[in-house]
């Protein structure tokens, strides 16, 4: 079993979300290491570059304890870089945008659940409605439940 990690769910790793406690949990259930691809990687490095720039201190601690984390979990090989056929996962958020109803799915969650889809993911661990839904209509199982 091959899990897609969905950017906000990374991210609940490594930040002090609500969800991290649940995020742990269902990672868990799967062996590392987890593939990431190079889109992960931007998105989580902008992700912690914009908190460790806050004006906020609270903002900038978190940033700090979770770029610890990141940096100690690729060396324990938590995650490894994949690869990914992005072109296949471009050509399915293509086909997969359409479908969703009143047009409530962006580019970035139908190119998630793409790349999800087309670099044999078994499952998507999400937390956020839409892009739930977009690994629905790709055909993936979400978690969680």
């Amino acid at each position: 079993m091959r899990p897609y990690l969905e950017p906000g769910f990374l991210a609940c790793l490594l930040l002090r979300a609500p969800a991290r406690r649940e995020a742990d949990r269902l990672i868990r259930g799967f062996t590392p290491p987890y593939r990431l691809h190079r889109w992960h990687l931007l998105q989580i490095e902008q992700m912690l570059l914009k908190s460790e720039r806050s004006i906020e201190e609270d903002a900038r601690e978190a940033a700090a304890d979770g770029r610890r984390l990141w940096r100690q979990y690729w060396l324990e090989n938590v995650f490894e870089l994949h690869e990914a056929p992005f072109e296949n996962g471009l050509a399915l958020a293509i086909d997969l945008l359409p479908k969703a109803a009143n047009g409530t799915l962006s580019p970035m969650m139908c190119f998630h659940a793409g790349m999800a889809r087309t670099s044999g993911a078994t499952h998507f661990l999400s937390f956020h409605p839409s892009y739930r839904v977009a690994a629905q209509l790709a055909g993936l199982p979400v978690l969680p439940a």
